[in-house]
């Protein structure tokens, strides 16, 4: 169990560590050169709202796992389990309850596994983001992005949940079918063509080569907003 405290040398876990705390009062700090490192078939489980904070980095290996699992509240004034480090990902990061919450960037490299569960919610706010060709997104819950994401070319991406952009830049390479897209502020763009299978909101830019594609019988917004791209309606859109 890791509750609070400072770690500022490498740590490598290669048993199960739960993040915990009722409610967590302190922070858990990595200060440079602090490095965690998830090893493989390690377990880093989350069970309370609090901040993982400092200038180290979290380093979450293959075959290792990153699971925000309960949502106890230990800071009403930011909820949400919230990672402030750099983190790189070749594992799996999932987040089953609430919000998993990234500030401090993310890179998902060719192994590693982003995945969203009906109740869980992943946010990508600060910071740069980046998923690597072969790298995977199973989002069954919600992906949110406020920063600068890419999702490159060669990602598989799946689920039944909705992506949501509320702020920043997000660059989709990839042809992906979405289930739910909702681009509430800030920028979608890339080349890769969008299909829409249940609801949509445009209520910031849509720009890029790619094309955009509603299917018949989705029902979607339109409110103000910038289109600089090709965007193909087959089913009802609601402007307002």
């Amino acid at each position: 169990t890791w509750i609070g405290g400072t770690l500022a040398r490498t740590l490598q876990n290669e048993g199960t560590c739960v993040r915990d705390g009722t409610p967590a009062l302190e922070f858990i700090r990595i200060d440079a050169p602090g490095l965690l490192v998830n090893r493989p078939g390690a377990v880093f489980d989350i069970r309370v709202d609090h901040e993982i904070i400092g200038s180290g980095a979290i380093e979450n290996q293959s075959g290792a796992t990153f699971v925000k699992s309960a949502a106890t509240q230990g800071n009403p004034f930011d909820p949400g389990a919230i990672v402030r480090c750099a983190f790189a990902n070749a594992g799996s990061v999932s987040s089953n309850l609430e919000f998993l919450v990234f500030r401090g960037g993310l890179v998902n490299s060719v192994t590693g596994v982003i995945a969203t569960s009906p109740d869980g919610t992943i946010s990508l706010e600060t910071g740069v983001c980046t998923f690597a060709t072969g790298s995977t997104v199973v989002n069954n819950g919600t992906l949110e992005s406020s920063g600068t994401t890419l999702i490159d070319s060669g990602v598989n991406f799946s689920g039944s949940g909705t992506l949501t952009i509320s702020g920043g830049t997000t660059t989709i390479q990839p042809d992906l079918s979405l289930a739910t897209l909702r681009v509430e502020g800030g920028t979608l763009t890339g080349t890769g063509n969008l299909l829409i299978t249940s609801g949509m909101l445009l209520a910031g830019s849509m720009s890029g080569s790619g094309v955009t594609t509603v299917s018949p019988g989705v029902t979607w917004d339109w409110h103000e907003s910038s289109l600089t791209r090709v965007l193909r309606n087959d089913g009802t859109c609601r402007s307002q």
